[in-house]
This record gives structure tokens, sequence and C-alpha cells, in this order.
């Protein structure tokens, strides 16, 4: 028998023991919040400043400002245009609502140009340059296209068996000045063609076809066509960068390159009428324009488009500087799945996608953000009503002690 009550008291001291730690861990509740809550704001925050900085092609405007007293906005606008076989295909012109070709960017640059000119005005000589460039401010423009890339075999004169199908980047204007590129060897297109048949490969292109990054030089084949190598770039590769396809092989090349070497006629996109014009189209254009006063240079950029309607806008326009801003992050979250759906119109290229799934991140900090502080009001004050509750039992035993 007295084994059998010692097994019984040890059972009930055990559970008289976890019993206590139970009620300590009730009241430390307050403290569990708090934490809670303190790592939430923690973690936002970090994460926060952690896509912010991979995103770095969406803060070129800051380089254009270091050294000068003048603020600059990045702005980038996206069009549409048909495909007649696919991706293999280039994308062509439809029409002026809502597509832009090689000549509407004359357009842009001059009236562009024009309100640059009068916004500095300390400026000797106004207009574009000689080559119809911009002048204190920089502008590009691209489009995409997946062809077949293939060594060259210069002993043979052949294009060997080793090729891969590539995104194809056509590009013109200032284009490295709007993604900061890291250089593994060479340099990027220059911006001024002396010769059409140049390519830049990203590293893992390079890497796929020479097992180097030091391939300036060699030569590829495209289109029955013979490129030489004048760079190769890495290009982000943050988990987000290459959930949207960073890390696929791609090339740049120039866009009359492609002009040249696709032509082909173009088809009509459902719904719209086809100008009677064949021309490839454009798929982004992009430029970092000075701006004395804050919001200007986005409504000068838009009135600069051709036939671009503020009230029923058929290309969609993003400012890129300012663009993971509580307010801006908010408005492009809310209501949710709004922009979303405006951007399902459009073939954006990864960098794009990127930047608007780094949107979708921030704005989840955010709500983890506000959580946390939720979370860490709630706890102040369980805190309080805690030790008031501690202190009510302190002063009520006090008062039983005296009437003893």
């Amino acid at each position: 028998m007295g084994f059998i009550n010692w097994v019984k008291q040890y059972f009930q001291d055990t559970g008289n023991s976890y019993k206590r730690g139970f009620k300590r861990l009730v009241f430390a509740a307050p403290f569990w919040v708090i934490l809670i809550s303190v790592v939430l704001i923690f973690v936002g925050f970090i994460r926060i400043g952690i896509l912010k900085y991979n995103r770095a092609d969406q803060n070129m405007a800051e380089y254009w400002e270091q050294g000068s007293n003048v603020t600059y906005r990045e702005l980038s606008v996206y069009a549409r245009g048909s495909r007649n076989a696919g991706e293999t295909s280039p994308l062509m012109y439809i029409n002026q609502d809502i597509s832009l070709k090689k000549s509407d960017v004359n357009l842009i640059r001059t009236d562009l140009q024009t309100v640059v000119d009068s916004g500095l005005k300390n400026r000797k000589e106004n207009g574009l340059d000689k080559e119809g460039r911009p002048v204190g401010w920089e502008d590009c423009y691209s489009s995409t296209i997946v062809a077949n890339v293939a060594i060259f075999d210069e002993e043979k004169n052949t294009s060997s068996n080793i090729n891969a199908d590539t995104t194809l980047v056509a590009v013109g204007g200032n284009y490295k000045a709007f993604y900061p590129f890291v250089y593994m060897s060479g340099g990027f297109l220059p911006e001024t063609c002396t010769d059409q048949n140049q390519i830049v490969l990203n590293d893992v292109l390079a890497w796929r076809f020479f097992k180097s990054n030091d391939v300036v030089g060699h030569k590829v084949v495209i289109w029955d066509q013979v490129f030489t190598v004048v760079g190769v770039v890495s290009e982000p590769d943050s988990k987000l960068d290459q959930s949207v396809g960073s890390n696929a092989p791609r090339a740049y090349i120039y866009f009359s390159a492609m002009e040249k070497y696709t032509s082909e006629p173009s088809s009509g996109e459902e719904g719209f009428e086809l100008d009677i014009t064949s021309e490839c189209a454009i798929q982004c254009y992009q430029a970092i324009l000075p701006e004395i006063v804050k919001g200007v240079a986005e409504n000068d950029f838009k009135s600069a488009i051709p036939n671009y309607n503020g009230n029923n806008p058929q290309l969609y326009v993003v400012s890129n500087t300012g663009r993971y801003n509580v307010l801006r992050v908010w408005d492009d979250m809310v209501p949710l799945g709004e922009t979303a759906g405006i951007m399902s119109n459009y073939e954006l290229p990864y960098i794009e996608k990127a930047a608007w799934l780094t949107t979708q991140h921030i704005f989840v900090c955010m709500v983890m953000i506000v959580l946390g502080f939720v979370l860490f009001f709630i706890g102040i004050i369980m805190t309080v009503m805690h030790f008031r509750k501690i202190d009510k039992t302190e002063l009520q035993h006090s008062s039983e002690q005296i009437e003893e």
C-alpha cells in the first residue's frame, strides 16, 4: 500500500506542477503577445529593406541626382502588339491607340526635350542632339523575341550543334542607363550603333555555350546571321527575380537588327483594327526626366505619348521612382487584383514582373507590420490589466490581514 500511495502522491504532485506552470504561462500571455508583435514588426521592416535593395533597377533616377541639384524621375510605358507566330515572331504594331513604334519615339523625344529645355533655362543649346538623342535626360526602348541562338564555328564557317532557345531583348537608346548590370566581361551595346550585328549575352547563356564569361569576340548565329559578342552581363538573381525567369538564357541586340532580320507582315489583335503600316512594335519605352516640381514629370511624360488618354488609358504607365513608398504600394494593391488585371493585358519583361512581385511582397510586409503594432498595443493593455489585477489582489490580501 505504501508504494501505491507513493505513486498517487507522485502523479498528484506532478499534476500540480503542470497546473502551476500552465498558470504562469497564462499570466505571461502579455509578454508573448508583445514578443510576437516585435518579431512581426522587425521582420516586416527588414524584409522591406531587402526587397527594395534588390530592386536597384527601379532607383536609377537616384544615380542621376548624385552631385546635382536637380531631382529626376524614372518613368516607363508598356504598349501592346501582335505576334503572328507566338514568341518566335516580333511584336508588331497594331494601331496608334494601343501600340508604339519608332516614329512615336521621335515624337515623344521632341515633346519631352521641349519640356526639359523650358525647365532648365540655363541650357545654352536647346533641342535634341544631331543624332536625335535626348540632351539633359535619357531614354531607351525595347521589345522581346524568342530565337534559336547557336555557336558559330569560325573554322568550318558554320553554326555548331550547341544552341539554345533564347529571349532576345532588342534595344535602342541608352538602355544601360536604366539597368545596373554587373559586367562579367566587355560592355553593353554602344548607344550609337556602328555594327548592327553585335550582341551581349547574359552569364547564363555565356556559360552554357562557352563555359566561361570571358567571351568577348566570340560569335553566335541568329536567323542565319553571325553576331559578335561584345559583352557578358550578370542580371539580378534574387529569389523573386529567379521566379520570373532571370536565370534563363537571354541576350541583347539592337532593335534595328530585329527589324531587319525578322521583317514580316502583321495581323490585327482581336478587337482592334489593324493599321495599314507593318512595323515592329515597341514593348517598353522608358525615360529619366528632370523634375523641378514633384509630379510634373509624370504628367509631361503622359502628355508626350501619342494618343494617351488618361481617362481611358490603353497604355500602361509606371512611375518607377518612389514605387515602393507606402502610399504607392497601397494604391497599386487596393482594390486587390485591379492593377494585376490591367497588367495582364501586356507582355511584360521579367524585370517588370519582378518589380510587381516585389510590390506584392512589400504589401504583405506592410500588413505584417500593422498587425505587429496592433498586437503590441494589445500586449501593453493586457500587461497593464494584469498588473492592476495583481495590485488589487495584494490590496485585498492586505485588508484581510489587517481585519484579522
